[in-house]
């Protein structure tokens, strides 16, 4: 298949849902079940084809409303992201229920609590830490370590090279170990 620019893209979409839509899917089907998949959970893969799909009646629906001087690929990564995240909130509404089965799972395991305490506080100052990072290194560290996404696909949405990617995250892993360390949290 040939390049399609993003206009030539919206354009279809509008004209020809059926058909705009499939090449759309094509195109970025993959790393929208990525972010879905990140998201809510990659066992949970109904919920993921389902958000994938209301992710592209979403672009079918709203598509007027893209401005063509902000790259698609981002458009489409947004309603991905917040229409998973909706979908997070209401299947933990639905789910706030314990059986007595994992209750009993969570009991027998060997879980070290206070360990797991500790780790979480550690990722929360991790994440703390990452949000203070400037353009572009939180973007990286997001798409990489939250989202999941390969350095090539990070350096392919924010147009850099794969090896500034690759470094951006070595001196932010670096910057991190540092900050961190002098807080008094050992990576």
């Amino acid at each position: 298949m040939e390049k399609i620019t993003d206009d030539a893209l919206i354009k279809e979409i509008k004209e020809h849902p059926e058909q705009g839509l499939k090449i759309a899917l094509g195109i970025y089907g993959g790393a929208v079940k990525t972010i879905c998949g990140n998201i809510l959970g990659r066992d949970k893969k109904s919920d993921i084809e389902e958000c994938i799909s209301e992710v592209f009646f979403q672009l079918w629906k709203d598509c007027g409303r893209y401005h063509p001087d902000y790259p698609l690929k981002n458009y489409i990564y947004g309603i991905a992201r917040y229409t998973a995240l909706d979908m997070r909130k209401k299947l933990l509404k639905h789910s706030q229920t314990v059986t007595f089965e994992e209750i009993e799972l969570a009991l027998d395991s060997n879980i070290d609590t206070a360990n797991s305490v500790v780790s979480q506080e550690t990722a929360k100052d991790i994440y703390s830490e990452m949000l203070t990072f400037p353009f572009p290194d939180k973007e990286i560290f997001l798409y990489r370590y939250y989202f999941w996404f390969s350095i090539q696909e990070i350096a392919d949405m924010l147009n850099l090279s794969y090896k500034a990617v690759e470094s951006r995250l070595y001196r932010g892993k670096e910057r991190l170990r540092k900050k961190l360390s002098e807080r008094g949290v050992a990576l």
